[in-house]
């Protein structure tokens, strides 16, 4: 008999009734109701300026990759850089206060973008911008850098609402966490789906100029209505503010500072903070590490050196991996199809219409496979099924079928959007299990939003080397060798999780027969 132990360093994802001892928390309809529509609102705006922007870069600059790349570049690397401190100001600041700052400062951001973008529409159109002035480049760079906030933003209010609010809510039922990610999840394919079909809309039946100002208004609009639907999600769910006053009374906070210490921490220099916040972010890094969750280390980075490597981050790190991918339509591949392949916007939008669809295949199969078969071995499935699928992406290509730009034969566009459509189901599934597996094992941790920036500013390493690698082939006929590295790196992910499997489970494959029925446990060997 198969031993039933589970290690104490590791969840147990087993969901047989038999085991549940509390009663699971019930889900209030009205104030789901409003955190859906909340998450539906910053959704839809973060997915349509991230095709929009991508998009009108594109079409003022077509003749190269380099301003989209680096555009691309410097909002991961402020990702990078940033999201373990934007973590520690979830746990730093009042939950309520914190989120509503996060959705102002996002509205706001993106509505000056789309008015600078509207600006270089405006006074300076496609056509002149072959030999752009000095002029262009300072707006584009403005575009950037609010670009990069507007990322930080998004990155601190996702942290917030689906990595710690929706933990709270769930009470510790993995039920009711798994049905909460996928809820959310769904919402933002949607968005995905819905939001780039939206822009080209506007885009083919107004104008580019116009289109950017329908935005412009939608972002403004929007920000009234989700300050009110989070302001309901808070008073409805007690559980928030009684687990936040409950951390707050552990908090131990000196009753009589000493007023010369304060003053001396008021007349430090940035530079000294600066270095203060590096060091933070570093003992972040050993304190991951340092949980007991994490009982095994590995010394190896792909592309770079890594401090401290774990468990934990042997489960993260394939996610993150999962990032360093130009084979998902984001902006550097959406370059590639309209400068090399010639195709529409409409049709673009409609076959990342087809891979969200496809997406939201997957967070509809992942509760399954986790009741039958567990989170860990429901995540083997998921991963090595997008890797396969990426397999014909790639060869197709690779096949040397013109030498005029163009969609070129049927086969290869239907070789292309089939198997990376069928990707995303193991893509998305294994997402929401791999965030599944990171919230249960920190749930009860006093700094897991740090942590789960720390996650974040790892998923944004490998988007970052994304980018760099197009800077360096940026010419669009060379994109067929950032699809095989990212290929490779997506392979290396899938090796890196098996071996997290093989660790916590003990095995890879069960060599005998086993019923369909039955179930997994994260501690069998």
């Amino acid at each position: 008999m198969a031993s039933t132990t589970v290690a104490p360093d590791v969840v147990d994802d087993t969901n047989d009734p038999a085991l549940i001892t509390e009663a699971e928390p019930k889900l209030e309809l009205i104030p789901l109701v409003c955190l859906i529509c909340q998450h539906f609102s910053s959704s839809w705006g973060e997915r349509t300026y991230e095709f929009a922007s991508y998009l009108y870069v594109i079409v003022l600059f077509p003749e190269t990759l380099i301003p989209a790349s680096i555009l691309g570049f410097t909002v991961t690397a402020a990702g990078l850089s940033l999201s373990g401190e934007v973590g520690h100001l979830v746990d730093k600041y009042k939950r309520l206060h914190f989120v509503r700052g996060s959705i102002t400062v996002q509205k706001i951001l993106q509505a000056t973008a789309y008015g600078l973008l509207l600006l270089l529409f405006l006074r300076f159109p496609p056509e002149a911008t072959q030999s752009p002035g000095a002029l262009v480049y300072f707006v584009l760079s403005l575009v950037i850098v609010l670009s990069s906030i507007l990322g930080l933003a998004t990155a601190g209010l996702n942290v917030a609402i689906q990595r710690d609010w929706v933990v709270t809510i769930s009470a510790g039922s993995s039920t009711v966490l798994t049905k909460l990610n996928t809820y959310l999840r769904r919402v933002d394919l949607l968005c995905k789906l819905v939001a780039p079909l939206f822009v080209s809309l506007l885009t083919t039946t107004i104008s580019y100029p116009g289109s950017v100002a329908i935005l412009l208004g939608i972002s403004i609009i929007t920000l009234l209505f989700e300050l009110i639907w989070i302001a309901v999600v808070w008073n409805r769910f007690g559980v928030l503010a009684a687990e936040e006053n409950r951390r707050l009374n552990e908090i131990q906070v000196p009753a009589n500072p000493n007023p010369e210490d304060s003053r001396r921490a008021n007349q430090r220099s940035y530079l000294e903070r600066m270095k203060s916040s590096v060091r933070q972010q570093g003992g972040y890094f050993k304190e991951f590490a340092g949980l007991p969750v994490f009982t095994s280390s590995l010394a190896m980075y792909v592309g770079f050196p890594i401090f401290i490597v774990s468990r934990l981050i042997l489960c993260g790190r394939p996610r993150a991996l999962v990032y360093f991918t130009t084979l998902s339509f984001d902006g550097i591949m959406i370059s590639y199809l309209k400068v090399e392949r010639s195709f529409s916007d409409a049709f673009i939008a409609a076959m990342r219409g087809v891979c969200v669809v496809t997406g939201l295949g997957g967070t509809i199969i992942m509760p399954w496979l986790d009741h039958r078969l567990g989170l860990v071995r429901a995540g083997t499935w998921s991963l090595w099924s997008q890797i396969i699928c990426l397999i014909p992406v790639v060869i197709s290509l690779f096949v040397p079928f013109h030498t005029v730009k163009g969609p070129g034969p049927v086969w290869t566009s239907v070789l292309l959007f089939l198997f990376l459509a069928l990707s995303r189901i193991g893509l998305w599934s294994f997402d929401l299990i791999q965030l599944q597996i990171l919230q249960e094992s920190l749930t009860s941790h006093p700094r897991r939003n740090a942590l789960m920036g720390i996650q974040l500013s790892l998923q944004n390493a490998f988007d970052l080397g994304k980018y760099s690698l197009v800077l360096v082939l940026n010419k669009p006929e060379q994109f067929h060798w950032t699809a095989l590295a990212s290929w490779i790196a997506v392979f290396i992910g899938g090796l890196f999780y098996s071996t997290y499997v093989y660790k916590v489970r003990g095995h890879l494959i069960h060599w005998y027969w086993m019923p369909l029925g039955s179930r997994s446990r994260i501690g069998e060997r």
